[in-house]
C-alpha cells in the first residue's frame, strides 16, 4: 500500500482482510525471510517463511511424563462413591471440594471446606 499519510495507511491496513501489508515499502517481504508470507481467503491459506511458516508444517504434540517415577507412582484411583442423592448437594459437595483443594487464599479454602461439610451432612 502506498500513500502520503502513513498514519492513514496504517489505519486502512488494520482493517484489510489479508495476510500481509507493506506500507510504502514493498521490498521488505522479499528481502527479510523471517517474515511470514501468505494470504487469506481465495488468495491463499497458510504461511511460509518465518516461524509461522515452520509451525504450519508441524503437528503439535504434548507428552506428559511423571517427574519422579521412582518416588511417586501415579495410578488410576478407585471409584469414589459419595452418598449424595441430590444433584444440588452433589454439585455443592464437588465445588466445595475443588475450592478447598485448589483455592488461592485461606479464606476461600475455608469457605470451600464449610460448603463441603454442609453438603455431606445434608446427603
Amino acid at each position: 500500500m502506498f500513500g502520503p499519510d502513513q498514519k492513514l495507511c496504517l489505519e486502512v491496513a488494520k482493517e484489510l482482510e489479508c495476510g500481509m501489508v507493506s506500507i510504502n515499502d514493498f521490498g521488505v517481504f522479499y528481502i527479510n525471510q523471517d517474515l511470514p508470507f501468505g494470504g487469506t481467503k481465495a488468495s491463499g491459506y497458510g504461511r511460509f517463511a518465518g516461524p509461522e511458516g515452520l509451525r504450519a508444517l508441524t503437528n503439535v504434540k504434548a507428552i506428559m511424563v511423571d517427574r519422579w517415577p521412582s518416588l511417586i507412582q501415579t495410578t488410576i484411583p478407585k471409584v469414589m462413591d459419595y452418598p449424595l442423592r441430590s444433584l444440588h448437594y452433589s454439585w455443592e459437595f464437588t465445588s466445595g471440594l475443588i475450592r478447598f483443594l485448589y483455592a488461592d487464599s485461606l479464606r476461600t479454602r475455608f469457605r470451600g471446606l464449610m460448603a463441603l461439610i454442609r453438603a455431606a451432612r445434608t446427603a
